[in-house]
């Protein structure tokens, strides 16, 4: 029986020591972090979430900031117009927020410092811009938005999107010619 009258939730009986919950798919975490750390880069994933198929394009969090800020500034009415300016400057906050890097060199020597460190800096949220929402049982797709969800409620993903096609890129596509 626990020491303390307080109930074991589900979000404490998975955590680890120091309150961080690993990812459920360490391969998606790893991506997501890849992109967070290069802001400019994208790549289209398709991810399952409580059974609906979330498409889109894996941007970072600072361009998901930069983009919301962006919607905000340019929906609605005349009237509304400098209240959204004013919302929209707490989402570029929140862009300059996540391109600071904090000094990241840690003392050598504490494994066990350095694992928690690494740990307290994994994402927890994966951010998609251009995503279409696909609701199981319907044929109604919701148009394209910006989308946050939580890692750990990713249950299936593969890379690649539902929307156009970036063309390609790399060593295979640079030895191809048109015919």
């Amino acid at each position: 029986m626990p020491q303390n009258d307080e109930p074991e939730t589900p979000a404490k009986q998975g955590a680890e020591p120091g309150g961080h919950r690993p990812s459920e798919d360490p391969f998606l975490t790893i991506l997501v972090n890849a992109v967070n750390q290069s802001p400019d880069w994208e790549i289209g994933v398709t991810l399952h979430v409580n059974g609906v198929i979330i498409s889109g394009l894996l941007c970072s969090m600072t361009r998901f900031m930069e983009e919301q800020a962006d919607i905000i500034r340019r929906l609605g009415s005349v009237e509304t117009a400098e209240a959204r300016h004013e919302f929209a400057k707490l989402f570029d906050w929140l862009a300059e927020e996540t391109q600071a890097r904090p000094d990241t060199e840690r003392p050598g020597g504490d494994t066990v410092l350095e694992t928690e460190a690494a740990g307290a800096d994994l994402p927890d949220f994966i951010h998609l811009r251009a995503a279409t929402v696909h609701a199981p049982g319907t044929d109604a797709v919701l148009p394209e938005t910006l989308w946050r969800g939580r890692l750990e409620h990713v249950s299936g993903w593969s890379i690649g999107n539902f929307g156009p096609k970036p063309p390609p890129r790399g060593r295979a596509a640079a030895g191809r010619t048109s015919v």
